[in-house]
């Protein structure tokens, strides 16, 4: 009778196997939801108030059109983000291609400043596909949830654990992924930069460094390998809280152990280091 009734996954699918997140399961209920917001609202004198459709519309119509007659399309900014993602999200970039073009903002203060993050440190942002992680020999969870915020990767984490991998987690809350390690580094928040650079010190001491590989693919290594130099299992267990034998067991593992692999969080536009 013209109402959504269920959703369910794709037993065919290679990646998702059927299973949803939990949003994705929830998503019926913000459909149905009582408080959802059914009609234009319109600001008068300060306070929202209920609008037709048609005056929304016409109202709309006439500052789109007046704004293009008197100062051209491009006056217009069109600010949007992406939601679901489905396909009728491209309807509003049909209407302003058919208006005249309109100004876009580039990226975004969220995922567009995390991404040209990643692009300045890294050159781009890529990473593992879900099924490489299925053959490594160790895994580092590093600040990452995937029990909550990717669960689809979970199957994978588990065949590599079954397959004799090391799992390893590093976040200050004891999570439901922590259930899935073997080991959990719970430091205090915010120093898993200091962590970082105490392995890249003992990497560096002990002569583990592809210094090949890294001439070929990184900038700015010679000028910074020296700035580690302060940066001892020391200097980091003072900064993380961690026991200085733990953070030289975790160098080591990542040292000694191909292939390994480090599953980042996606939380750095939201980190102040």
């Amino acid at each position: 009778n013209g109402r959504v009734v269920g959703i369910r996954g794709d037993m065919q699918h290679p990646y998702t196997r059927g299973k949803i997140c939990i949003k994705g399961k929830r998503l019926l209920e913000r459909q149905y939801h009582p408080q959802r917001l059914r009609q234009p609202l319109k600001r008068v004198a300060g306070e929202l108030r209920p609008a037709t459709w048609e005056e929304a519309l016409d109202t709309l119509a006439a500052r789109l059109e007046s704004t293009r007659q008197q100062l051209g399309s491009r006056a217009v900014l069109h600010y949007a983000e992406c939601g679901h993602e489905g396909l009728s999200k491209k309807v509003d970039e049909i209407f302003f291609n058919c208006f005249g073009g309109v100004t876009q903002p580039t990226g975004s203060l969220c995922w567009g400043a995390g991404i040209a993050a990643q692009n300045y440190d890294f050159g781009l942002a890529r990473s593992h596909a879900p099924q490489d992680l299925a053959t490594t020999r160790l895994l580092i969870l590093w600040g990452r949830n995937p029990a909550a915020t990717g669960p689809h990767l979970i199957p994978y984490i588990k065949q590599a654990r079954d397959a004799g991998a090391r799992i390893i987690l590093i976040d200050p809350l004891k999570t439901a992924t922590a259930g899935l390690a073997h080991e959990h580094l719970r430091i205090r928040p915010g120093t898993d930069g200091a962590l970082a650079l105490a392995m890249m010190h003992m990497l560096l001491n002990w002569g583990l460094v592809d210094e090949a590989w890294l001439a070929d693919h990184a900038v700015g290594w010679r000028r910074f390998a020296p700035t580690l130099k302060l940066h001892t299992p020391e200097w980091a267990a003072a900064e993380t809280g961690l026991p200085v034998r733990q953070i030289e067991t975790l160098a080591r593992h990542y040292a000694d152990t191909k292939p390994a692999a480090i599953l980042l969080g996606l939380g750095i536009q939201r980190y102040r280091n």
